[in-house]
């Protein structure tokens, strides 16, 4: 029969009423534990079993036999009669010692019974199974105590898990809250998108159509001077053409630009035809005379000094061109 070594403690009731007063040599019990415990090597110890009988003050003593199976340590007792001299209860434990001197002990989790042989042992026999039902009263309540705390403990567990799982739907809620707030700033940013998009077409469209105004407009100028040439051009011809016709008229005109502020133009006289109606008059008088002939002549002075006059050098006749052209008279000027 195995039985299994949990820390410091092995299940006793398998073999709580197992044993009976006088055997020896009746049954194999294999304790197994772990190789290790803490910083002990359980292998490299020497274990014995203790049993004390309760009634009768008494200890038996056994060396156990050690093995090492599948990653642990299995003690192996075969109970001989000094476990079995008397019958009633008996504590029981185990010792493992290094060098005579226990470092570790393993104890039952109950009190076993050992059952006697005869009648006249049933008093003492039955005394120790009353004890042996009283250890197991106290466990059994025990246990009904840790399993109301079990209890206790497991309904405050679920009271938590239901307020987990409803801060867990609550954080949905508010998750799927975010998720449709995204989604608006998604759509939102996808809109301005689109309309960044089609105001930097409408920018691009007014730009070529600026570029084209600015092209025609460039155009329009250069037609503009073009037509500007052309029409300088034909005024050209037109004079030349005129002049041309005219190429028999001679022209003369003298400018004087010497004479003097009060002065006189000494060749401008009644034979030259100098007209009376001249304004404005020299400041000394001069030019503005009535004369008499059949030419007009025509002196122009621009640069006459403050009180001088013109001299005879300077000084030409547009007769033959007042003959020529009679819708342009010479004038004295």
């Amino acid at each position: 029969m195995e039985l299994k070594i949990t820390q410091k403690t092995f299940d006793a009731a398998p073999i709580s009423a197992l044993l009976r007063e006088g055997e020896k040599a009746a049954d194999t019990l294999v304790f197994v534990a772990p190789k290790q415990y803490g910083g002990l090597i359980l292998g490299a110890l020497q274990w014995v079993v203790v049993g004390n009988y309760a009634d009768y003050d008494d200890f038996a003593q056994q060396p156990l036999q050690v093995a090492e199976t599948d990653g642990n340590v299995t003690l192996t007792w075969v109970p001989d009669n000094t476990f079995t001299a008397h019958p009633g209860g008996m504590l029981l434990w185990l010792e493992g010692r290094d060098n005579d001197t226990t470092v570790i002990k393993i104890t039952a989790s109950q009190r076993i019974a050992i059952a006697p042989a005869s009648r006249k042992a049933n008093a003492a026999f039955y005394s120790g199974m009353y004890e042996v039902l009283q250890q197991i009263t106290a466990a059994a309540m025990v246990a009904q105590t840790n399993a109301n705390t079990a209890v206790q403990a497991a309904n405050t567990a679920n009271d938590r898990a239901t307020d987990a799982e409803t801060a867990a739907t609550s954080a949905g809620r508010d998750a799927k809250t975010a998720n449709d707030r995204a989604s608006d700033a998604e759509t939102a940013k996808n809109a301005a998108a689109q309309s960044a998009s089609a105001a930097g077409e409408s920018a691009n469209q007014s730009a070529e159509s600026a570029a084209t105004a600015e092209r025609n407009a460039t155009q329009a100028a250069t037609n503009a001077k073009a037509a500007k040439d052309d029409a300088d051009k034909i005024a050209a011809e037109k004079i030349d053409d005129k002049l041309t016709q005219m190429g028999s008229i001679q022209t003369a005109v003298e400018i004087s630009i010497h004479v003097l502020r009060e002065e006189d133009d000494p060749d401008c006289r009644a034979d030259r035809g100098c007209q009376a109606d001249f304004n404005p008059r020299p400041p000394r008088g001069g030019r503005p005379r009535d004369g008499s002939g059949d030419a007009a002549a025509a002196f122009i002075s621009i640069h006459v000094l403050r009180e001088e006059d013109d001299s005879k050098s300077t000084q030409k006749t547009c007769a033959s061109f007042a003959q020529k052209v009679q819708s342009f008279p010479c004038r004295a000027v």
